[in-house]
């Protein structure tokens, strides 16, 4: 589509007379005589109403501004300029944002996708068979004994992190680093023997019960 160019006849706002510039230059008049102009041209390009209707209202106000501080013989090419540099800025932030949307949609697609994957592949059979089990005590063993220790509070007694705080008598905070210590440990241990999706679909499990 060819866009509208309503700017056909390039006339001066602003006389060149002197006594024109003395006086108060009105924006009424301005807008009467250019926001339709200004409106359709930016329209042509951007395809959005209001966004255009902003744009347009916002230009005839800096055209005015400029109209008043500088005293001196203006066109609507100034303004023409005004418009189309608005415009650009306008459809350069509306490409970003569609770009950084793009970039989040993809961004949770995958992650979508990872956990549809993740749930199909979980096998019941597999979370509670004894090579689980084994793999779990083996990683327990591994681990320094007030780590396994405190992960158990956690896993099995449901004890809750204040509490395990309080008996242990170590922070809070060094719980929930013992238990995260706890829980890398033994998605190692499992990726040795299990597929991505399966260890992922354990790890879950483990920490639900957290």
């Amino acid at each position: 589509m060819i866009p509208v160019f309503p700017f056909q006849n390039i006339t001066i706002f602003a006389v060149c007379s002197s006594e024109m510039f003395m006086a108060e230059i009105d924006f009424d008049i301005i807008y009467k005589s250019s926001y339709r102009k200004s409106f359709l041209f930016v329209k042509s390009y951007i395809h959005d109403d209001m966004a255009s209707e902003d744009i347009a209202m916002e230009s005839l106000y800096k055209y005015w501004k400029i109209l008043r501080e500088n005293r001196k013989e203006v066109s609507e090419k100034y303004l023409v300029s005004i418009l189309k540099n608005s415009a650009i800025s306008y459809l350069r932030r509306q490409s970003a944002h569609r770009n950084a949307m793009d970039a989040i949609s993809e961004s949770y697609r995958k992650d979508l996708e990872l956990r549809l994957n993740s749930i199909t592949s979980c096998d019941p059979e597999i979370l509670f068979s004894d090579e689980i089990r084994k793999i779990y005590r083996k990683t327990m063993e591994s681990l320094p004994a007030k780590t396994a220790m405190i992960f158990e509070m956690r896993k099995n007694d449901r004890l809750p992190v204040k509490q395990i705080a309080r008996i242990t008598g170590i922070s809070e905070k060094t719980v929930e680093y013992h238990i995260t210590k706890a829980i890398k440990a033994l998605r190692s241990g499992l990726s040795e023997y299990l597929p991505a999706f399966i260890v992922f679909c354990i790890i879950m499990k483990i920490k639900s019960e957290l």
